[in-house]
């Protein structure tokens, strides 16, 4: 009775994890393209996107200052929005995890570095290219495509190439 009951759970996952795999849906903490990623954007007013790497301390640190309580404030006051976090860094599953919970979203690349800076900043720029294509980020360029970048969205188009990090302007945009 219990391997019957084991096998039937494991099926059961295996069978949901592919029904989200096929229809396009992004199960949390997974690789994210960025087709599945603009579907995603559709769903809310506004979305702050923040691209980050495992190796910068300065993007944890903006992580766990600004956008941990940016997503509380967001499932409090009920906004129009969502917090996306984009690793740039693979090899990091758990870690994205960590950071998934009510009002925010982790995901790592699809096509995501190696924990090397060049590599990371490359894979981001390709990522960003393909997220919004014809866009230009002269900014960005100009900065190397720096980490950590904050791009804050619409439905239709990036609102902004590197969006204010703390948690008092981003509020603001929010209240616009």
């Amino acid at each position: 009775m219990g391997k019957r009951n084991l096998v039937s759970s494991f099926l059961l996952g295996a069978f949901c994890w592919l029904t989200a795999a096929c229809s396009g849906d992004v199960p949390p903490s997974a690789a994210v393209t960025a087709p599945q990623l603009q579907k995603k954007l559709a769903e809310k007013k506004i979305s702050i996107l923040y691209f980050w790497t495992s190796w910068c301390d300065i993007s944890q640190h903006i992580l766990n200052e600004t956008y941990m309580p940016l997503a509380d404030s967001l499932v409090q006051a009920n906004y129009d929005a969502q917090v996306i976090l984009l690793c740039g860094s693979a090899g990091v599953d758990s870690l994205v995890k960590a950071f998934n919970r009510p009002g925010l979203q982790s995901y790592y690349l699809d096509n995501a570095g190696n924990g090397n800076g060049f590599v990371d900043r490359r894979a981001i720029k390709k990522y960003i290219e393909s997220l919004f294509p014809g866009q230009q980020f002269q900014e960005l360029e100009a900065f190397g495509y720096g980490i950590p970048l904050t791009f804050i969205v619409n439905p239709s188009a990036a609102v902004s190439g590197n969006g204010p990090q703390d948690l008092e302007s981003l509020l603001t945009i929010l209240k616009q």
